[in-house]
């Protein structure tokens, strides 16, 4: 039997605990096999899998407990990111990996909630009698962009019309908060590629497009609008669409 002393799953620490910052560190020997491996940068979920249980071999033990548990080991991603880092993986039992993923989900939830916030204050901040839209770019869990839907900088701030049939219209001029917060951030030398949007209304196809070619992975949004073929296009390219569903 394993005389190490076991680390309890909270211990000292509320929400998301970590066998790595523990001292139970991925064993040396298997970071030794995923030293020999060869995949390209920034794999997909499935083929990254398959090169750790390639190189690593089978999953036979759980870091999380000192090998003291019993049950399915399987291989787990440390940072959520899937980036090839030899020190991201290590092996755990069905049990911890499931109390892991979970803490891991509610700590994502609670920021994605606060940046969907922040782009509600954005939005505020608009001319916009018809509908004010707020969007904020996030990279690396820091908030790198964000704009509301308007007039260019130093124009009459005036977003509306009313037409000949006396319904209110929206002016050509009118920029979209998507493309005000990518405009913001690479006129401030900010690279998007990997970032994720959130903004408070789905977009349209044509800002659905700005996103895909900025490189921006992730779309999370409150509101659903009329544009569902802007979200269709989205997951089509492969960028992860998702709506979330709060009183903001």
């Amino acid at each position: 039997m394993n005389d190490k002393k076991r680390i309890p799953w909270n211990k000292g620490k509320k929400g998301l605990q970590t066998a790595w910052n523990k001292g139970t560190p991925t064993r040396e020997e298997t970071k030794r096999k995923l030293s020999q491996a060869n995949l390209k940068d920034n794999p997909g979920y499935q083929a990254l899998h398959a090169w750790v249980r390639k190189w690593g071999g089978t999953a036979d033990y759980c870091e999380m407990a000192d090998g003291t548990c019993k049950g399915k080991y399987e291989w787990s991603n440390i940072s959520h990111k899937y980036k090839r880092d030899l020190n991201d993986y290590q092996q755990l039992c069905s049990s911890h990996h499931g109390k892991f993923d979970n803490a891991y989900r509610r700590k994502e939830k609670r920021a994605d909630i606060a940046h969907l916030k922040a782009a509600k204050v954005y939005a505020d901040l608009s001319y916009a009698t018809k509908r004010k839209v707020g969007s904020v770019l996030v990279k690396d869990g820091r908030i790198i962009g964000c704009g509301y839907n308007g007039t260019i900088a130093g124009t009459d701030n005036t977003c509306e019309y009313i037409d000949d049939n006396g319904e209110l219209k929206t002016l050509p001029n009118v920029i979209h908060s998507e493309l005000n917060a990518i405009i913001f951030s690479l006129k401030s030398g900010i690279l998007l590629e990997g970032s994720c949007i959130y903004i408070t209304h789905s977009p349209c196809y044509e800002c659905a497009k700005v996103i895909l070619q900025a490189g921006i992975t992730s779309v999370i949004y409150g509101e659903k609008t009329k544009h569902d073929d802007a979200l269709e296009y989205l997951r089509k390219n492969k960028v992860k669409v998702r709506q979330l569903d709060i009183v903001i």
